[in-house]
């Protein structure tokens, strides 16, 4: 059996949609033998094509993550099932332009990360043939992945959810509990000094990420004893840091910007919180939320429908998105409360090992696949 997956980024670009490809196609070694088609600078192809199960196609056009690749129309022939990570502006009309013309076109499974929404008036207007098609390849897909069954019945294609439902199936993302642990799992918190966290992206297509809203709210606490640490890269950098000189809290946030894999476990495995303030529903998951779970992390996060579902109340508190006052106020109480957050840590790690471990994920892809 010959799978293909597609996908608008890959490592070693940083981003929830890319990364959830690499860890599919991880997840699935060695049974499955999955290709993967991206599109990639020059630069990144140099650097990572040494996977020749991944092919980074030189687009005609592109624009941010969309990218129109017509040589995929051929490419995807040999395969026996196409896994088509949504959305993908470019790939999706390739895609319903194959299943169109080919009559022995692959199955189509897609997985439907996150809705189409909230784009400037240039890329609404590019992106009409993509949302025609991708509605189009919506209805006719074999099956439809998503992370979570409450978002998809809060999202776009709700509809369709309710209509076609055994069409779908909720597989939520994985996290390798050996390699995202917890260190000094059972100390308490300092009540001196707290970590808190934030992980993801800081470029245009993650403007979702509500940085901002962090910032604003922990300027309203500036005397109590904590040190926020931002993991990210982007052009909104310039602006977040400009923000944080103009609250005057410059000495209370440190910007890492980029970090390796080990880097980044430890970031999780000193802080005390994780912090997840997404505006929209963009944010379908977060996947940074698991992540520091592994890794005894308590969790604030926006309650947004799929993200809500991530984690309990016995791992972390949910905020309301976009709402500084609230973000300050959830801060506040475990700031307050040193206790709580170490329960929080405690049972983050056991939520972790219960509910995301690689093996149930593998099991549930098998499943869909075979």
């Amino acid at each position: 059996m010959k799978i293909a997956q597609i996908v608008c980024s890959f490592p070693p670009y940083k981003g929830g949609i890319g990364n959830s490809a690499w860890r599919l196609k991880e997840l699935l070694s060695p049974e499955i033998n999955l290709e993967t088609f991206t599109f990639s600078s020059a630069k990144e192809v140099n650097k990572e094509l040494k996977d020749k199960n991944i092919h980074y196609l030189k687009p005609v056009l592109s624009l941010g993550q969309a990218a129109f690749i017509p040589q995929l129309f051929f490419k995807l022939n040999k395969f026996d099932i196409i896994i088509l990570h949504y959305p993908f502006f470019g790939a999706m009309e390739i895609i319903y332009l194959q299943k169109l013309f080919n009559k022995r076109s692959p199955k189509l499974i897609i997985f439907y990360h996150m809705d189409i929404s909230y784009l400037s008036p240039l890329k609404h207007l590019l992106s009409f043939s993509g949302k025609v098609s991708g509605k189009k390849l919506l209805q006719q897909a074999d099956k439809i992945i998503v992370s979570s069954y409450d978002y998809v019945k809060n999202s776009q294609i709700k509809e369709l959810y309710h209509k076609q439902t055994t069409k779908f199936t909720a597989i939520p993302f994985s996290i390798d509990t050996n390699k995202f642990v917890a260190e000094n799992k059972f100390k308490t918190t300092n009540k001196a000094n707290f970590n808190l966290l934030f992980v993801g992206g800081l470029d245009k297509a993650h403007y979702f990420k509500g940085v901002d809203i962090l910032i604003k709210s922990l300027a309203n606490i500036k005397n109590s004893n904590w040190q926020l640490n931002i993991i990210g890269s982007g052009d909104l950098l310039v602006s977040l840091k400009a923000l944080v000189k103009k609250l005057k809290i410059i000495h209370k946030i440190n910007f890492l910007e980029k970090v390796s894999n080990e880097e980044l476990i430890n970031a999780y495995q000193k802080a005390d919180i994780l912090l997840l303030p997404s505006t929209n529903s963009h944010e379908a998951f977060g996947l940074v939320i698991i992540e520091a779970m592994a890794c005894a992390t308590a969790i604030i996060a926006s309650d947004l429908p799929g993200v809500r579902t991530v984690f309990s109340k016995k791992s972390g508190l949910r905020t309301l998105p976009g709402n500084v006052k609230d973000l300050e106020n959830k801060l506040k109480y475990l700031l307050d409360n040193p206790d709580v957050i170490y329960k929080m840590k405690l049972n983050a790690r056991l939520e972790a090992e219960e509910r995301y471990s690689l093996e149930i994920a593998k099991k549930n892809w098998l499943n869909a696949l075979l």
